[in-house]
């Protein structure tokens, strides 16, 4: 691949991209509420954080800048998410309280329907 002059990209840099792009995805991915597009998201960024740093590349000053701003968009993308996220635990956590609350009352319901139960069929003294 070759930037706008016509010079080659290097390798860095295009993995930077396609990690840019899985963060972007993930985000996506969590406002629709699909945790396994995310968790495959997830396992390629690591395989692509894994190819990046076995690179022994030098980066001239124009690249290492372009280096910076993909990593900002990358940064900026996964602070998003994350608040995606903890949004969508705080809202799951919520439903079970709500949950553990119903299932207290029902629990409490039983006992008292089977209390009132046994007691008008006469097995308990009133």
């Amino acid at each position: 691949m070759k930037d706008r002059a016509g010079d080659p990209v290097p390798l860095r840099l295009l993995i930077y991209d396609r990690i840019l792009r899985a963060a972007q995805a993930q985000r996506v991915a969590v406002q629709e509420n699909d945790l396994d597009r995310f968790q495959t998201l997830l396992e390629e960024r690591e395989r692509l954080l894994v190819k990046v740093e076995g690179l022994n590349q030098e980066l001239g000053d124009e690249d290492r800048e372009r280096a910076a701003t993909l990593i900002r968009r990358i940064l900026d993308a996964d602070r998003e998410t994350e608040g995606r996220l903890s949004e969508q635990i705080s809202l799951v956590g919520a439903e079970l309280g709500s949950l553990s609350h119903g299932r207290a009352a029902l629990t409490a319901y039983g006992y008292a329907t089977r209390a009132a139960g046994v007691h008008a069929r006469g097995d308990l003294a009133p």
